[in-house]
């Protein structure tokens, strides 16, 4: 019974420590064929990513979030977000 609890609680820590090893994985430009769209960064919100983005020919910055919704990203007067190399 002891051997029983032992491994199973080995194999739990190696699955939190895989885990934990595989958050940083970062998956690039796989849904564009000629790499246009750059993801700058993602999160998780809600239960969806929130995936933030930026045209390689215009520097636009949108925001791509869930299951299709698209927006560009404004700065306070209303003009679009241009990338900046660097940030």
């Amino acid at each position: 019974m002891v051997k029983k609890i032992l491994i199973t609680i080995v194999v739990l820590i190696l699955i939190v420590v895989i885990g934990f090893i595989c958050k940083d994985i970062v998956e690039t430009n796989t849904y564009a064929d000629d790499d246009r769209f750059i993801k700058i960064s993602d999160q998780l919100i809600g239960g969806y990513y929130l995936n933030i983005v930026y045209d390689k020919e215009t520097k636009v910055e949108y925001a791509f979030y869930g299951k299709g919704g698209l927006q560009v990203l404004v700065d306070a007067e209303g003009n679009p977000l241009l990338y900046k190399e660097g940030e």
